[in-house]
């Protein structure tokens, strides 16, 4: 009977954090705009003329829209669709409230998937939210807070993190986890890439462990292929891919050294030290396993984190980080890596794996915005968070100070980024007030007002 009572205590109390964790997120997503190309695609005027209707346009517009878009400028129409329906049942409010289930959603599952069944998972469920707040500025406005960029860079990883979910259950939904493998490689072509290497590598080692492959195997593989062909095999990539290569000026090798160089830099450079901070903890974590000398890594994680602290302060420190972080990340990653294929967590593995498959694609383009790099941050976070709860079970005091400086990051990011999309929302509430009045005047037959938007 008192296990009993303990087991609805806990259920209670996580479910209490995921309502206060929902009620956050909406009332961040309250503050978010519309930006950019998210009128063009509300108005399915992005690229396209074909449209006479204003936002009042039927589906077969739609259809006519999504049809051109995949021949002339891409294949990432599924998200689209999904997007451009949303602005047109409900508008803004609709997508506010979407993103921010979108969001829940994903964090849900990822409970779901690394979840113990036991005390630990009280702080499980804080380092999941705690891990969202470490999404640093530059990447967060650029592939969450932007709803064209975060309609397929964010939200192509619940379909995947579904999949994941439901093969761990050992459900026999076939038709549904083929959905959910189709649908996050059918998003975008770093996921298409992301999807097909995950699932090929997790059926290669599972062969490896059991000796066949099953019908997850087979479902998740040849789904997630299909996907990603019809993704990165539409016309409108190969028309955009010709513009860019008209506009390239540098050989192949000079573009490629360069990208390698610039990739590195939006990574695990100065400006993404968040990102680095995050890594370096679970490298501290790892740290604590492989060596026996517990208060000599205690010393030594606490004092990587005044270091990468006062970077941000000192430009001679700065300076010192500039030359070390790639050393560094690669000796983390290599760590990791190793720490994984030792406990033989080979999904882990595969999830790594795919993260770096992500980036390949970035290595042979000459546009590489910060959203760009989403899917394999939070793939790596991902891992971080089962490392520091791994160690957090050990009773490793690593995991103790990890903890607590995830939340400080965390608290102090998120406050930042809050404030000031608040701040903007001030200024968005003036330019909506104007863009109404015009819509208003030009349906009773007036004519438009030129209005320039603050």
């Amino acid at each position: 009977m008192g296990n009993l009572k303990k087991e609805e205590t806990r259920k209670f109390i996580i479910c209490a954090a995921f309502l206060l964790f929902g009620i956050y997120l909406l009332l961040q997503h309250s503050y978010v705009d519309m930006y950019f190309d998210d009128y063009g695609y509300a108005s399915l005027t992005y690229g396209w003329t074909g449209n006479t209707e204003g936002t009042s346009f039927g589906i077969s517009t739609l259809f006519h829209y999504l049809i051109w878009h995949y021949m002339n400028h891409g294949g990432r129409i599924l998200a689209f669709f999904f997007e451009i329906s949303i602005f047109r049942i409900g508008g803004l409010a609709l997508m506010q409230i979407i993103q921010a289930v979108v969001i829940l959603a994903m964090a849900y599952l990822c409970f779901q998937i690394l979840k113990r069944n036991d005390f630990s998972d009280f702080l499980l469920v804080l380092l999941i939210f705690t891990i969202y707040g470490t999404v640093g500025i530059r990447v967060a406005r650029d592939g969450i807070y932007w709803y064209s960029a975060s309609i397929y860079y964010l939200w192509a990883f619940l379909p995947f993190l579904l999949a994941i979910y439901l093969e761990k259950r050992d459900e026999k939904q076939k038709i549904l986890i083929g959905m959910c493998c189709f649908a996050a490689s059918f998003s975008q072509e770093q996921m298409a890439i992301f999807c097909v290497s995950f699932f090929i590598g997790k059926a290669l080692f599972d062969k490896k462990v059991n000796g066949t492959f099953n019908w997850y195997h087979k479902i998740s593989v040849s789904l997630s292929i299909i996907g990603a062909a019809i993704e990165i095999l539409a016309p409108g990539n190969f028309v955009r891919a010709a513009t860019a290569q008209t506009e390239q000026t540098n050989s192949f090798l000079v573009q490629f050294w360069g990208n390698i160089s610039d990739l590195a830099d939006k990574i695990c450079g100065h400006d993404n030290i968040i990102f680095m901070s995050v890594l370096t903890l679970a490298v501290f974590c790892v740290l604590s396993e492989i060596i026996r000398q517990k208060w000599l890594i205690t010393g030594a994680c606490l004092a990587g984190i005044l270091f990468l602290r006062f970077s941000l302060l000192n430009e001679s420190i700065k300076n010192v980080y500039d030359i070390i972080f790639i050393p560094w990340f690669i000796i983390s990653i290599c760590l990791i890596f190793f720490f994984l294929c030792v406990r033989k967590k080979y999904s882990l593995v595969c999830l790594m794996i795919s993260a770096f498959a992500s980036q390949i694609p970035m290595l042979i383009v000459n546009y590489r915005p910060e959203r760009t790099q989403l899917m394999f941050e939070l793939a790596i976070r991902f891992i971080c968070v089962y490392i520091v709860m791994h160690t957090f079970v050990q009773k490793s005091i690593c995991s103790y100070i990890s903890c607590a400086t995830l939340l400080c990051i965390s608290v102090v990011n998120l406050a930042v980024i809050f404030s000031g999309y608040k701040e903007n929302d001030e200024i968005n509430q003036v330019n909506r007030g104007e863009l109404y009045k015009n819509s208003e005047a030009i349906l009773q037959g007036g004519e438009y007002t030129e209005y320039h938007i603050i």
